[in-house]
């Protein structure tokens, strides 16, 4: 089911005012859609989405996995950003003490903050 009903009249009804493919509205085949299992939009609005974010990764000179040597990270650095969680930022940032594993979700365990990891910025400086 998408966000709109949608059953044999409903599309019928689509299918007697739109004439041709090219004719659809995006958006109202992405909210007719039926979801995905998990999902709240069908395969076109994770195809569309998708799409969108390769394409800001991609296109931003600056993303933080772009390899490029002149303002890039080396292959050590990057592995050392890619262990850093929000538990961990939240954990270095604040005064808390204790923090769950991931940091969107409450009601679960927490562990010391000692316990997270820390950015190495030794693997920044420069030899």
């Amino acid at each position: 089911m998408g966000y709109f009903p949608y059953t044999s009249s409903s599309f019928h009804n689509n299918r007697v005012i739109e004439y041709c493919p090219d004719d659809i509205d995006l958006f109202t085949a992405i909210v007719t859609e039926r979801r995905s299992n998990g999902a709240i939009v069908g395969p076109l609005g994770q195809c569309i989405i998708a799409d969108m974010f390769k394409r800001f990764r991609d296109g931003d000179r600056f993303f933080f996995e772009r390899n490029d040597p002149l303002i890039g990270f080396t292959e050590a650095q990057l592995n050392a950003i890619k262990k850093i969680s929000m538990s961990s930022l939240i954990c270095i940032t604040t005064r808390t003490s204790t923090m769950q594993d991931n940091a969107f979700l409450f009601n679960t365990s927490k562990k010391p903050c000692s316990e997270f990891p820390v950015l190495d910025f030794g693997l920044w400086k420069q030899t």
